[in-house]
């Protein structure tokens, strides 16, 4: 007599675990950052630059710098925009990143 064991999800959690690895990586998240700046950038209308400005940071870091408080809503915009596709790792870093913009916005004077 044999027995027969049905796992399900085992390619869920595979993919789940090979997405935390991948979320580390400091290539994956440089290309995150680049895309939501990218995307900030659109949403702004800032092609040049004027108002978003990204600054890598050592290991898994990043710095924007803002003219003014919509561009910090633009980037906020752009993070929750691609936030189900970035990695599970990222996507708990950006959401801290929200909170922290959020903040921000209260440095700038009301317009």
């Amino acid at each position: 007599m044999g027995f027969r064991i049905d796992v399900k999800g085992l390619k869920e959690a595979q993919d789940m675990i090979n997405d935390l690895g991948r979320g580390l990586d400091p290539n994956v998240f440089a290309n995150w950052a680049d895309t939501i700046t990218r995307t900030a950038k659109l949403i702004c209308n800032d092609p040049e630059c004027k108002r978003i400005k990204l600054k890598h940071t050592q290991r898994l870091g990043i710095e924007f710098e803002f003219a003014d408080k919509e561009a910090i809503d633009c980037v906020i915009s752009a993070i929750r925009q691609h936030m189900n596709s970035i990695p599970i790792v990222l996507a708990e870093v950006y959401k801290q990143t929200i909170i922290d913009l959020e903040n921000r916005k209260k440095e700038f004077k009301s317009t």
